[in-house]
């Protein structure tokens, strides 16, 4: 990687090369930019197979320049091994069957296991250092004595592996190396032996981070999770206990609408870059193995700017909600929330907090492209109509939030209906698809509520009516600032949404 200017006789990484380096996976960067979590894949366990057993053993090298894999099948070994993404077979190296001199053929992009025998095992070994040179630094970043990978970028997976599987992984580091990964330690683990991890089918599925070399971590329970915060090799004027606060100000906000935080484990993967006007500049949600946020921040930035900030909340948000596959919903309900909870914490008042969603919706009705918001928010990778899609949906869960209010005198809210969907769907190791989770939704309130408004707007070419919304609440905008009738009938609902938890 090539290095930027120098500040306090430290080497500084700019933003642009950790964009391009370490947003691993993602498709750009900015803001509460574009996020690719991984493929879709199949829901369905093959039907009457036998799960096929591996285990994982990797030695992490020296100075962390890169992973051996021994790979053990204890009975009938996997017909074949895949790539989690096709262009990490370029990277394994010395593919072959231990004990065995002859390496291991790949056909069509996946390595056979002809003549494997149960009880045997394969190795290979991946050099992160080459692999930094050879992919112009897109899917692995070096920062300082510490690397952030893909785990798809070294772990092979067998093809015909169910979905119920749940490989264990025993990790070996040399002296002086640490390591972050989002998955859980395995039960019976001992004190001062090799840590060893459970692994589940998202690892194979969805994108997920792993940190090694020399990091900083801190690890804590904090509303109901293991929490550990990794930042990599680079100095930052916030300390440690300064960073602390930052996330946990951020769980409390997410933690503040499920009651605790809605994942039991939570990786936190801090990048220092050169930029971010002194804060946050980027973040992205992993789901691949477990909970993990992924956030760029500015090595300058204090410890006094970064709690109450909008990226950090709205990336731990995304861990209450099922993985879906229509930006409209995922990021659209993330956002409605990321500023409610924000008001609801005290980082402003009721007033601005209306505001602040006034502006974004103001944001989202200036980038149409002349389409539906089904339309956009299906090619919002293409047409870049971020803002559209994210504060459309957003409008979305505010009628729906103001319309149960309404309708049940408050009894039952948009907050009960992001509880259930978390009950309900939360853990599933598959995408959902927005309608089906309208429908689920649907069938809890007892009446196609959310199906009828949701496609209303969906289906309109232009942005939601929010006046209508903001008045049916006994709010207005003028001038930039917003009205609130306190003896309107809804007053109380109204400030039920932002009122203090």
């Amino acid at each position: 990687m090539r290095r930027a200017d120098r500040r306090g006789g430290a080497m500084r990484t700019r933003f642009s090369e950790v964009c391009a380096a370490a947003v691993i996976g993602l498709a750009g960067c900015a803001p509460a930019g574009p996020r690719t979590t991984g493929s879709t894949a199949p829901r369905d366990r093959p039907v009457g197979q036998r799960s096929v057993q591996w285990t994982y053993d990797a030695t992490v090298a020296s100075n962390a320049d890169g992973v051996g894999v021994r790979m053990c099948f204890p009975g009938r070994p996997s017909k074949a091994l895949r790539p989690i993404v096709s262009e990490a077979i370029a990277h394994i190296e010395g593919l072959a069957i231990e004990g065995r001199d002859a390496p291991l053929a790949i056909e069509d992009g996946v390595v056979v296991l002809e003549g494997m025998r149960a009880g045997e095992c394969v190795r290979w070994r991946v050099d992160f250092r080459a692999m930094a040179k050879r992919e112009g630094e897109r899917t692995i970043a070096w920062v300082g004595d510490s690397v952030l990978v893909r785990q798809s970028m070294w772990l092979l997976w067998p093809v015909d592996a169910t979905t119920d599987a749940h490989p264990t992984l025993t990790l070996h580091l040399p002296a002086g190396t640490s390591a972050s990964v989002p998955w859980p330690a395995a039960e019976g683990a001992t004190a001062g032996s090799a840590p060893n991890y459970v692994l589940d089918t998202t690892v194979s599925r969805w994108l997920g981070y792993n940190a090694f070399g020399r990091l900083d971590i801190d690890r804590f329970a904090h509303k109901g999770a293991a929490v550990e915060i990794v930042r990599l090799d680079q100095p930052i004027a916030c300390d440690q206990a300064g960073v602390r606060r930052w996330i946990t100000d951020a769980i409390d906000g997410a933690a503040m609408l499920y009651g605790t935080y809605p994942r039991r484990r939570l990786q936190v993967v801090v990048v220092p870059v050169a930029g971010g006007d002194g804060a946050i500049y980027f973040g992205a949600a992993a789901r691949g193995g477990g909970a993990g946020v992924y956030l760029l921040l500015d090595d300058r930035a204090t410890a006094e700017r970064l709690p109450g900030g909008w990226t950090t909340v709205h990336e731990l948000l995304h861990h209450g909600m099922p993985f879906v596959s229509d930006p409209w919903m995922s990021e659209g309900f993330v956002s409605y929330y990321t500023e409610v909870v924000r008001t609801r914490q005290g980082h402003r008042d009721e007033t601005a907090g209306w505001l602040e969603l006034w502006l974004a919706f103001e944001r989202g009705a200036g980038r149409g492209r002349g389409m539906t918001l089904r339309e956009t928010s299906d090619a919002m990778h293409q047409s870049h109509a971020y803002q559209r899609v994210y504060w459309g949906g957003a409008a979305i869960a505010l009628d729906l939030d103001v319309t149960m209010r309404l309708e049940t005198g408050g009894k039952r809210t948009f907050d009960d209906a992001m509880k259930h969907l978390r009950e309900c769907c939360g853990d599933a190791v598959f995408q959902y698809e927005a309608d089906e989770l309208l429908a689920i939704l649907d069938r809890w309130y007892g009446t196609p509520l959310f199906t009828r408004i949701a496609r209303a707007h969906l289906d309109a070419r232009g942005f939601p009516d929010i006046a209508s919304i903001f008045a049916r609440l006994g709010m207005r905008a003028k001038a930039g600032v917003i009205e609130i009738d306190a003896d309107h009938p809804a007053a109380g609902a109204r400030a039920a949404i932002m009122a203090p938890r």
